[in-house]
Parts: structure tokens; C-alpha cells; sequence
């Protein structure tokens, strides 16, 4: 035992002194390097993420167009999620409606999803089932926050 945990000890050792000294093997010289494009071209990555013309900003847009732009997104049909899906995020709540609980745990599953649209919702039904349920309303809070 204690000549294989010498061998984990010393592998690990050379693979470290491999990362710490940055060697990297390659047949190009450093003025190759230099001179090759970049790995993301940054007029390539606009280009295809706005158009060849450029993104047109929200002010320059007309009230109809914009219009056209807003969310439709149905808050009052919450998307239930499958039993074997949500038992994961299970986190016990003071509530004795069962309801509640399941629409809470729903939430915290598309949260986890970085689907707060739906987390919004699940929460939303969440605290139709129980009025009084404070975690329900503070999910809701949860999911209109950062994203990131």
C-alpha cells in the first residue's frame, strides 16, 4: 500500500512540474505564432451575431416594431415538470399545502435550468396554492434577479 500511494505521490509530482514550466511542443517558431489570424475573428463574430449590416439599436425601431418585440410569454400556465425532474431540487418549505411545495420545487428547478420565465410562473402558482407562503413570493424575487 504504502509503495503505490509513493507512485500516486510521484506521478502527480512530474505532472504538476509539466503545468508549472508551460511546455508545449510544437514545430512552429515564435514569429509564426505571431503572425497566424486570431482564433476568433471579432468582425467574423459581429458579423454573424448582427448581421453584415450592423444591429439596428431599439430607439432607431418604430413603436410597431417594437411592439413586435415584446415578450409573450403566458405567466398564468406554468409548465409542470416531471416528478423524477423536480425531486431533485427539493427544498423543504413552511407550508402545508403540498401544492405549494411541488409548484416551489418547480420553480427551483427551472431556475436551475435558466428557464426564469417558468421559474416565474412555477412560483407564481406556487403562491396561488398558499397565500401565505413567504418562499413562494421570494422565488419570484429569485427568478426576476441576476441570471448569471
Amino acid at each position: 500500500m504504502e509503495m503505490r500511494n509513493q507512485l500516486k505521490l510521484m506521478a502527480s509530482g512530474a505532472f504538476c512540474l509539466v503545468l508549472a514550466t508551460g511546455c508545449v511542443v510544437t514545430d512552429e517558431t515564435a514569429d509564426e505564432v505571431a503572425e497566424t489570424q486570431p482564433f476568433i475573428d471579432p468582425v467574423v463574430l459581429a458579423n454573424s451575431r448582427c448581421g453584415p449590416n450592423g444591429a439596428q439599436p431599439f430607439s432607431a425601431l418604430k413603436s410597431e416594431e417594437l411592439a413586435a418585440l415584446a415578450d409573450s410569454f403566458d405567466f398564468d400556465s406554468p409548465y409542470a415538470l416531471p416528478a423524477h425532474v423536480v425531486e431533485h431540487f427539493h427544498y423543504k418549505i413552511s407550508t402545508e399545502s403540498e401544492a405549494a411545495q411541488l409548484w416551489f420545487d418547480t420553480g427551483l428547478a427551472h431556475m436551475a435550468n435558466f428557464n426564469h420565465d417558468e421559474a416565474i410562473a412555477a412560483f407564481r402558482q406556487a403562491q396561488q396554492e398558499d397565500l401565505d407562503c413567504a418562499m413562494c413570493f421570494w422565488g419570484e424575487g429569485l427568478s426576476f434577479g441576476s441570471n448569471i
